[in-house]
């Protein structure tokens, strides 16, 4: 009885909420969502989306899964419209849904695109819910099609692929290649966020030992955005082991200049990098596409436990090109001595130009122009 009641005011406040979503669409145009689980995955969509602004037919609208003041606030220098991601499949105004995971189920009259945020890497299987739940998959280039046809194999698929490109990554092909300083280096550490992930095992320790083996470098620490999940989230502990790592890297920036935390695009530190350190991160293969030197750490912990335990294929999850970020085409230490001798090397991988021969990014420079037409076109 108290569930059934508990029920009836859940759906009663939700329609009440709806009824005020509803609103923001306009008729007279094409409404087009775009769902992101997190600012960072706005950044992934951001020029495409800034891009579609100018299409005066199309009315543009952000839903986010965790909406506060501060994200609102920023959103709103981008789009008018700003909604909770929980309503998206309500919407059966939303002409065109474009979400960059998954897990957002969109209405069934709506015309559902995926656009992943970065690779699809570590996961070597999918729910078929997820995949009857998109209509188009926007891929980035062979090797990601490559991966979904072989998530997607035993199921009844009608997904059309569509070989757009990188969207985030054209202006990489646009720009000159800045002059190297061969003084001072550009070393990027972009830990993962799972259990059993390098900065989870390491803590303080790996930065610190980076910035005190070369103080003459500028240190770049990247962490993915889910281990800078508020201490207020629900999500907090699973994704940051329990630690405020914002709070940490800014300690360790007083007592080491040479350490900068960044929280904005990885892209942006692509064309500067000298070498990437990370552990499982799909933004490896955004690297050593670009031909720049990855380290990665081992994370034995992650492979044989936690990948186990999520029911994933082990082997396939570590070594194959498909799921592993590109580990082949870099240098994988076992330690932080073994970390601090290989970035003393300058040595890069001499099969690293043959990723990009094989696996070219679909309409390099290009793949925003490519994405508008299709969109444009549904």
């Amino acid at each position: 009885m108290k569930k059934n009641l508990k029920d009836r005011l859940n759906f009663f406040f939700l329609k009440k909420e709806l009824n005020k979503v509803k609103k923001i669409f306009d008729k007279k145009k094409k409404n087009l969502i775009f769902q992101v689980s997190t600012l960072y995955h706005f950044e992934i969509i951001k020029d495409l989306f800034i891009s579609l602004k100018k299409e005066k037919k199309i009315n543009l609208v952000i839903a986010i899964d965790h909406l506060d003041l501060k994200t609102k606030k920023y959103l709103n220098k981008f789009c008018k419209f700003i909604i909770n991601s929980k309503y998206v499949k309500y919407l059966d105004e939303c002409d065109i849904l474009i979400k960059t995971s998954y897990e957002i189920l969109g209405h069934e009259k709506t015309k559902k695109i995926l656009i992943y945020h970065g690779f699809p890497v570590k996961n070597t299987s999918i729910k078929e819910d997820y995949i009857k739940n998109i209509d188009l998959y926007f891929l980035q280039s062979n090797l990601e099609k490559k991966v979904l046809k072989f998530n997607t194999k035993n199921f009844n698929s009608k997904i059309s692929f569509k070989e757009v490109g990188y969207t985030k990554l054209d202006k990489l092909f646009k720009i000159k290649k800045p002059k190297r300083n061969k003084k001072k280096r550009n070393i990027i550490y972009a830990p993962s966020w799972d259990e059993g992930t390098s900065l989870r095992v390491y803590g303080r320790e790996i930065i610190l030992n980076i910035s005190n083996a070369f103080p003459n470098d500028k240190i770049y620490i990247k962490p993915h955005p889910a281990l800078l999940e508020p201490k207020t989230s629900s999500n907090f502990q699973f994704y940051t082991g329990g630690i405020e790592w914002e709070k940490e890297i800014n300690k360790i920036n007083k007592i080491s200049s040479n350490v900068y935390l960044v929280k904005d695009n990885l892209t942006n530190l692509i064309s500067i990098c000298d070498v990437l350190i990370t552990d499982i991160s799909g933004a490896a293969l955004e690297f050593i596409y670009f031909q720049k030197k990855v380290i990665f750490i081992d994370s034995p912990i992650f492979y044989e436990k936690v990948q186990k335990d999520r029911k994933f294929d082990i082997n396939l999850s570590k070594n194959n090109l498909m799921f592993n970020s590109g580990r082949k085409f870099g240098f994988v230490v076992k330690n932080l001595d073994q970390l601090i001798k290989e970035i003393k090397n300058n040595r890069i991988k001499k099969n690293i130009k043959q990723f990009r021969k094989k696996y070219p990014y679909f309409n390099e420079g290009n793949s925003i122009e490519v994405a508008k037409k299709i969109i444009l076109e549904i």
